[in-house]
């Protein structure tokens, strides 16, 4: 008999978060499968909620989730749950609080804390710390940077911690031999939700000195900055689109030549992994997570300065043999190490571990 796990997550909108746990729910056939979210919202194909129970707690504000407390107790009863996994601080915060120590808990860390928004208000870093200490945790991250820094922020001591890397599906992701320049110039793309941490104005004031030139940039995703960044478009008249969200992002980004992502901070960019296994030649901010992901496949400027973006991407532009370089040996590096039989060879022995040592 199959056993079922129990994956919590504030909703299942499209994200690097959500498309990792509907991609790994997918793979584990050998179980059955419950997801919680707290919160409304669902972008994926429809398939996937026929085939597995999907459960929306309708949450009206963080405030009140521990009230939430009985009921998901009451969802392990129901469905004989014998492992949880949890993902990002609400949803994390719940399972630490309400799964009894009998259910083995693992959560997964999608970003570097000490960077993120949510981190740095003291209140969530102390509730992060007493729910830590609530129930043992197998904690894993989207990069071993993510999951150091993490126990050293808030000065924890790991039970058991390891590093769970974001993964890409090459069969879907495939490349395409993009070149480099032509006489219609470059044409760049991005993608990532219009928040804070994905940086956008960075690339807008950038492009101020860009005005001249054959170039543009598309951007692909929606978030709470929108009408922001489309004034400071409007204002500068620089020739950057917002194009919304898309599904089919696998389709488009074969018209580009250049990925770019100027995010302050990442935990393992899914967005990234994606360009770099369609061989896409990239120049993103300098920070430790995009290199430990990418290593030397990739142009990196720094956040303070626009002009070193600049500055950086002209000379990329006057060389298309090292931006056709670069986007095969980004291919390279997915394929030896980050795909999906790389992320579900461990996951499957963590739940195997926290499975087996379970108290009954």
């Amino acid at each position: 008999m199959k056993r079922t796990l129990l994956h919590i997550i504030y909703d299942l909108k499209r994200g690097g978060a959500e498309t990792v746990l509907v991609s790994a729910v997918s793979e584990l056939t050998e179980y059955n499968h419950v997801i919680v979210t707290l919160f409304e919202g669902y972008e994926f194909d429809e398939a996937f909620q026929r085939k597995h129970t999907v459960i929306c707690l309708s949450v009206r504000h963080f405030t009140l989730i521990p009230l939430y407390y009985f009921r998901y107790r009451r969802l392990l009863k129901k469905y004989d749950v014998s492992l949880v996994s949890s993902h990002l601080f609400w949803p994390t915060f719940l399972a630490r609080i309400a799964t009894p120590a009998s259910i083995p808990l693992v959560t997964m860390i999608h970003t570097y804390v000490a960077d993120s928004v949510e981190y740095k208000k003291g209140i969530i870093r102390w509730l992060e710390k007493i729910s830590y200490r609530m129930h043992k945790t197998y904690m894993l991250a989207a990069s071993k940077g993510a999951l150091d820094e993490y126990f050293s922020f808030l000065k924890l001591k790991p039970f058991k911690a390891i590093p769970l890397y974001t993964f890409v599906d090459p069969r879907i992701f495939k490349s395409q031999n993009i070149g480099g320049p032509t006489h219609r110039g470059i044409k760049m793309i991005s993608v990532g939700r219009l928040t804070v941490q994905k940086n956008h104005q960075y690339t807008i004031e950038a492009f101020k000195n860009l005005k001249n030139e054959l170039v543009s940039l598309d951007i692909y995703g929606m978030g709470d900055r929108y009408d922001i960044l489309t004034s400071q478009i409007n204002e500068t008249g620089v020739a950057v689109n917002l194009k919304g969200r898309v599904s089919n992002i696998n389709e488009l980004i074969n018209r580009y030549d250049l990925f770019i992502m100027p995010s302050l901070y990442e935990g393992f960019s899914l967005a990234v992994l994606e360009a770099m296994a369609m061989g896409m030649p990239m120049m993103l901010s300098d920070t430790p997570s995009f290199r430990e992901q990418c290593g030397d496949t990739a142009i990196y400027f720094s956040l303070t300065n626009p002009d070193d973006f600049v500055e950086k991407f002209r000379k990329l532009k006057s060389d298309p043999a090292q931006m056709k370089n670069l986007g095969a040996a980004a291919r390279d590096r997915v394929l030896n190490n980050f795909t999906l039989e790389h992320h579900m060879e461990i996951i499957r022995e963590v739940y195997k571990e926290a499975l087996g040592t379970a108290k009954s």
